[in-house]
């Protein structure tokens, strides 16, 4: 993934593009890619320049491939099943969506910018990366679909994937897990929406510690393009 300029009829914005690309014989065979506009003036300053513990080199120990590529898929199990445990992350794990930090340690309690048909929050969620999973903050999506970690760098603890979630907003009220552990059932009121979506990972010592994402909305139950 990496930051762009994009021209637009009303002038060139910011945007982070996230590009896969198989390549045979030397010859580029398939390529996908998502661009995501950022326009908040605070995404736009964190990412003028990667975050350093995303570059920094990992112990020789941590390199295995494949251990690190099934490390990164369990974060879509984690997230999918509304359960922080499905994933090791550590304890300063910090998510990044489109610039904006989501989740992290040290972030107080707070409550998702929605409310139901009576106008009302729910209660504070937990916002460390493991909280914020196990609140089943997430817990409207439907499925997460075509979910791919397709690359590895082992020598910085990277791993790629990419993705398409789904939410039709009709699974109804949903239990959520206050940071106080109270219980309520809320449903998430919004119009029903696609996601594809990718996701950069730095994982060392088998934990997450770092996760950078970028997502765009389309319709809802859009085609992945990669149908068969």
């Amino acid at each position: 993934m990496t930051v762009i300029d994009r021209r637009t009829p009303s002038g060139v914005v910011p945007a982070q593009l996230a590009v896969r690309l198989k390549v045979v014989d030397g010859k580029i065979v398939e390529a996908e890619h998502i661009v995501a506009d950022v326009t908040n003036k605070e995404a736009v300053a964190r990412l003028a320049a990667p975050r350093p513990n995303m570059l920094a080199i990992v112990p020789e120990q941590d390199r295995e491939r494949g251990q690190l590529a099934t490390i990164a898929g369990s974060y879509y199990d984690a997230l999918d099943d509304s359960d922080g445990r499905l994933a090791p992350f550590a304890e300063d794990c910090q998510r990044e969506e489109n610039g904006l930090i989501t989740a992290g340690p040290n972030l107080p309690p707070a409550s998702p910018d929605t409310v139901d048909v009576h106008g009302n929050k729910p209660p504070p969620l937990a916002r460390d990366c493991f909280g914020q999973m196990s609140s089943r903050r997430f817990a409207y999506v439907d499925t997460i679909d075509n979910r791919r970690v397709f690359a590895v760098d082992p020598v910085q603890g990277l791993a790629m994937g990419l993705s398409h979630f789904r939410q039709s907003m009709k699974l109804g009220p949903q239990l959520l897990i206050a940071a106080d552990g109270s219980h309520v059932m809320w449903e998430e009121k919004r119009d029903p929406y696609d996601l594809p979506a990718a996701h950069i990972f730095k994982i060392t010592h088998g934990q997450i510690h770092e996760v950078e994402a970028i997502g765009i909305f389309v319709p809802y139950d859009s085609p992945t393009g990669w149908e068969k």
